[in-house]
């Protein structure tokens, strides 16, 4: 439902990116995502690559000192992103632990063994004792007081064994782990650590991770899935198109115009409520009934049926139009095909193209509607009945016969005749038909794809057409044969007494007989 001033356009547009394939990690901030254009006259779709931080996505350019395990702290600013969180990882440093010579001397130093992958030498004095430590290796990942142990080595005079003690705050930083890793990287960021001191670090591209794809621009006007080409990483992905199914009978509507553009499919129906415009614009399949309670529906599809495969029913004080199709026409293979109920009642309208006494500045032009009964080939149908006022426009006026590009026309198809009531109304949007002169006719309706000999059942009960000069009037005599209101020259007085004396002698003389 839309109640807002600004009409909702629900699209024929990209609703999503699927991914057939993708390797997760070793994604570049210059990732591009691009989608194939749609038909001409459509919007193309766009996306980009949602990349977070991974923990390759930082390299320690200095590991710094004095870091212990309550006192460490990393911060992620800029590249577009947000959200991300990250921990320095620790590793050792010879500060980090506390040697006791002893009074064993070496010929060959004793083995040094670290815990948390770290690795380290044992450094012996003049007299063969073990003074210190060399860290080769400063591990990664602590968590706890780092330990040490002396093992082996060739004793050269036995005595007390050196010993080790680690420390909780002389650690360096060996790397960065990445907690959470953030989202909407598009350029690399910049890391600050703290908590000790001289730690640096750079962010390294190509190892952002893949969080997925954000579509910028549904777009617009497709008709198949477009094609999805991806750099920066390794994924296929394929586009997914909006679609619309009922899953129950829906309403639809407000005092905001709606425009939906993909298919609408379902078992269930659709009914148009509030005071505004809704603009059905695919070829839609739902199988229930269509009802404007109120407002406009218009129908502007190129193929198939607007409103489906039910019934549609205008109600009084609705209106429906359009330059597309309602319904479907008799399918000659399918005895089962559903029958198509299109009314118009009383105190409702039906007019031809999306405007109504529109001229082309204001948006108007000449348009074709069509309305099809649905059936079995000539032998069913539904029945259209137009009870309500329809109402066609003029656009343009040349001497005699006026093709289809001048006015409004309407298509009916049915294998029953056609029920009028209500009133015809005939607008000249051209302010000058004043001017036009005997001889000017419009087609308004195509009847040829009627199969009932009569089109109708019934006619018109009120004519609304434009105003003629005092000379002439309007001659809707192949109104209910050909579609056609004509022009022609009022018949003088004597013309008329004539006519009446000859047609009564007509009269008499059949009595006669």
């Amino acid at each position: 439902m839309n109640n807002g001033s600004t009409p909702v356009r629900i699209g024929t547009g990209v609703a999503a990116l699927g991914v057939n394939t993708v390797t997760s990690t070793g994604w570049s901030a210059s990732t591009t995502v691009s989608i194939s254009p749609p038909p001409a006259g459509g919007t193309a779709a766009t996306a980009t690559a949602n990349l977070g931080l991974s923990n390759s996505s930082f390299s320690i350019t200095n590991g710094g000192t004095g870091f212990s395990l309550t006192n460490r702290v990393a911060t992620v600013t800029g590249g577009g992103g947000t959200g991300a969180v990250v921990v320095p990882i620790l590793g050792v440093t010879t500060a980090s632990y506390t040697i006791t010579s002893g009074t064993t001397t070496y010929s060959v130093a004793p083995t040094v063994t670290l815990n948390g992958g770290a690795t380290a030498i044992a450094n012996l004095d003049g007299s063969g004792r073990v003074v210190s430590i060399t860290i080769t290796n400063p591990g990664s990942g602590f968590t706890d007081t780092p330990t040490l142990s002396f093992t082996g080595g060739t004793v050269l005079v036995a005595g007390t064994n050196p010993t080790g003690a680690g420390n909780a705050s002389n650690f360096r930083v060996t790397g960065i782990n990445v907690v959470n890793p953030g989202t909407g990287y598009i350029s690399l960021p910049a890391i600050t650590i703290g908590g000790g001191t001289g730690a640096t670090a750079t962010a390294v591209d190509g190892n952002f991770i893949l969080n997925g794809f954000v579509i910028t621009d549904h777009g617009n006007g497709y008709t198949e899935a477009p094609s999805v080409t991806i750099s920066g990483g390794n994924a296929v992905a394929n586009a997914h198109l909006t679609t619309v199914e009922l899953a129950a009978d829906s309403t639809i509507g407000g005092s905001g115009d709606i425009v939906v553009e993909p298919q609408i499919s379902g078992s269930y129906g659709l009914t148009k409520t509030g005071s505004s415009t809704l603009t059905l614009a695919g070829a839609n399949t739902y199988a229930g009934n269509t009802a404007v309670g109120s407002g406009i529906l218009l129908a502007t599809n190129t193929t198939g049926s607007a409103t489906g495969k039910g019934s549609v029913l205008v109600q009084s004080g609705a209106a429906l139009g359009g330059t597309g199709t309602v319904g479907f026409g008799p399918n000659m293979s399918d005895p089962g095909f559903p029958v198509i109920n299109i009314t118009v009642e009383a105190g409702a309208r039906l007019f031809v193209g999306t405007t109504h006494n529109a001229n082309a500045a204001s948006g108007g032009s000449a348009s074709t509607l069509t309305l099809k009964s649905g059936g079995y080939g000539q032998i069913s149908s539904g029945y259209i009945t137009l009870n309500g006022t329809v109402q066609f426009d003029i656009f343009d006026r040349t001497a005699g016969a006026n093709d289809s590009s001048h006015n409004d026309r309407l298509v009916l198809v049915s294998a029953y005749d056609v029920i009028l009531g209500g009133t015809l109304e005939v607008r000249d949007v051209t302010g000058t038909s004043a001017t036009w002169q005997a001889g000017d006719s419009w087609q308004l309706i195509d009847w040829t794809q009627v199969i009932y000999p009569d089109h109708t059942y019934s006619y018109f009960d009120t004519f609304l057409l434009p105003t003629l000069n005092g000379s002439l009037e309007w001659d809707t005599s192949e109104l209910y044969t050909q579609g056609i209101i004509s022009i022609v020259v009022v018949p003088e007085p004597s013309r008329l007494i004539l006519l009446a004396i000859t047609s009564m002698a007509l009269l008499m003389r059949r009595r006669r007989r």
